[in-house]
């Protein structure tokens, strides 16, 4: 099981997607994803933001825990969103952290209609 949850923010219309890189596929996040949503754990909020890093740092500043991820696994599963239409997704440029690593943000605007549906088909396929 990975570490991938989704938290409220203090914004009604806004939840949070973290961890997502602990999660090898796209499929894999919205999978473990899923029970949030279907459990009722969090609300339907307009909004759903995620993080990735684009561009390591070669420096460990403060001891930072940080994924070993070396692909751009935010734009796999922004891609993974557009392609299933569960609705749009809207990029920000990329910019250095304190961490020193270059992270991007991602801001999904959820098509509940579709996603609900996708989330039962996806959580019951153990193919």
């Amino acid at each position: 099981m990975s570490d991938i949850k989704l938290h409220p923010t203090r914004c009604c219309g806004v939840i949070e997607i973290d961890g997502l890189s602990s999660c090898s596929t796209p499929q894999l996040a919205l999978n473990n994803l899923a029970y949030y949503f279907n459990e009722g754990r969090v609300p339907e909020a307009p909004f759903i933001t995620f993080t990735g890093v684009v561009k390591k740092s070669d420096l460990d500043v403060l001891g930072h825990a940080r994924s070993e991820r070396t692909d751009n696994y935010g734009e796999k599963f922004a891609r993974y969103i557009e392609e299933n239409r569960l609705g749009t997704v809207v990029r920000s440029d990329p910019r250095i952290s304190w961490s020193k690593n270059t992270i991007m943000i991602w801001i999904w605007q959820v098509d509940y209609s579709r996603l609900m549906p996708f989330l039962r088909e996806l959580t019951s396929y153990h193919g």
